[in-house]
């Protein structure tokens, strides 16, 4: 097995192990914005509340590349010259790494009541 195909198992079972505590309720990430929540699951993972977002103004929006089952949507992408790879492969290809995102989308098809955050 190549360097790339451990990439892709890696992010793909750290997507679906977040995938799986996110379904129990047991994952909220900690970031700015995000205040802390009066009652707890357990003192181990304590539940978040996201209470200040900061506008988003996208430089500009294009049409995805056609994914698993037909799924088509609109991705806002970066000006290239803050971001030429991701937004760069992205405006080119209309994806970037197409073949996690299906895998992604095949899980989540499996799955009907998970949540993926990304």
């Amino acid at each position: 097995m190549n360097f790339r195909r451990y990439k892709t198992l890696f992010c793909v079972t750290v997507g679906l192990l977040l995938l799986l505590m996110v379904q129990k309720g047991r994952y909220c990430p900690f970031w700015p914005g995000c205040q802390a929540e009066q009652q707890q699951i357990s003192t181990e993972y304590p539940l978040r509340e996201v209470a200040i977002l900061q506008p988003v103004k996208p430089y500009k929006c294009v049409e995805t590349a056609t994914m698993y089952k037909g799924t088509r949507t609109t991705i806002c992408i970066k000006p290239l010259s803050v971001d030429k790879f991701v937004s760069g492969g992205i405006l080119s290809h209309g994806a970037w790494e197409k073949n996690i995102v299906n895998l992604v989308l095949k899980a989540m098809d499996k799955y009907k009541t998970a949540v993926f955050l990304d």
